[in-house]
């Protein structure tokens, strides 16, 4: 009499298909765990774009010599701003010459009379996304600005926000 040692069809059968429902999982995993990843990296991403932007908004940038930016304002128009803010701010710093923020559609743009050209785009949001900025005097007959920027972005069905506040205080020129 001869033994059968191998496997018989159905159990063949039967481990295939653990097998390939362990693949499948494995699968599974491995995509949620990108679209994770994805939607992580485009957050860090936005956000450390906000943290660059507002940052040269407030220090500025160099210019013949000196370093303009909303910290060296000594005075900002108009003043005073609407009450929900603008998206423009005009600002002169300790030179005398007046140099402007704005946002225009989904760019953030400079504009002063020290370089050419004079108007120069900072930031350019990524394709499915939307930029805020708004300018927001604090306090009536206040010398400081609430600065706020955020970029929202699409991706994967879910929306990613970078954003960040901050305050500027008029240069003391006395």
């Amino acid at each position: 009499m001869i033994k059968n040692t191998g496997l018989i069809l159905s159990e063949l059968l039967i481990s295939s298909i653990i097998i390939i429902m362990l693949i499948a999982s494995a699968l599974g995993v491995l995509i949620v765990t990108k679209a994770i990843c994805t939607n992580s990296i485009t957050a860090y991403t936005l956000q450390r774009n906000v943290d660059a932007v507002m940052d040269k908004i407030v220090r500025g940038s160099k210019e013949a010599g000196a370093i303009y930016g909303l910290r060296s304002a000594v005075s900002f128009s108009p003043m005073p701003l609407p009450v929900n803010g603008t998206n423009t701010i005009t600002f002169t710093g300790t030179d005398n010459n007046a140099r402007s923020y704005a946002l225009s559609g989904n760019s953030i743009t400079y504009t002063t009379p020290a370089l050419s050209p004079h108007l120069r785009t900072i930031y350019t949001a990524p394709a499915n996304a939307t930029t805020t900025l708004r300018f927001k005097q604090v306090g009536a007959g206040a010398e400081t600005i609430e600065v706020y920027i955020a970029v929202k972005q699409t991706v994967s069905k879910k929306t990613m926000t970078g954003s960040l506040v901050t305050y500027v205080t008029l240069k003391n020129t006395h």
